[in-house]
């Protein structure tokens, strides 16, 4: 958590020969009555205008409504002028801490 937000961050142990890596920004969904609705997704972008990727930094992320509920997170990332395609999946569950009202991870789960 960064700013009482998640930090989503590729790792370090995914780069391997490649060199130039971006993605398109990130899908949020949520689950609500039992099913994940989509609650945000990055603006259609320019390809020049892909976000770079720094590996074990926190990806560009502008959302900014999040509450407790358990979320989901999808994101791609290119390698090497779009030769190779990773998508990530991760799952996380945010409860809000009743004294100081900070929101907290309380379990997650990365999927690739």
């Amino acid at each position: 958590m960064v700013n009482n937000a998640p930090c989503f961050i590729i790792p370090e142990d995914i780069k391997t020969r490649r060199h130039h890596m971006v993605n398109n920004g990130l899908m949020i969904s949520r689950l609500i009555n039992g099913s994940y609705e989509t609650v945000w997704v990055a603006p259609i972008m320019a390809r020049s205008n892909y976000f770079p990727v720094i590996l074990d930094q926190c990806l560009v992320n502008v959302f900014d409504d999040w509450q407790e509920g358990q979320y989901a997170i999808d994101t791609g990332i290119w390698f090497d002028n779009e030769i190779e395609q990773r998508l990530y999946h991760a799952e996380f569950l945010l409860l809000r801490d009743p004294e100081t009202q900070q929101l907290n991870l309380s379990e997650r789960k990365m999927l690739r």
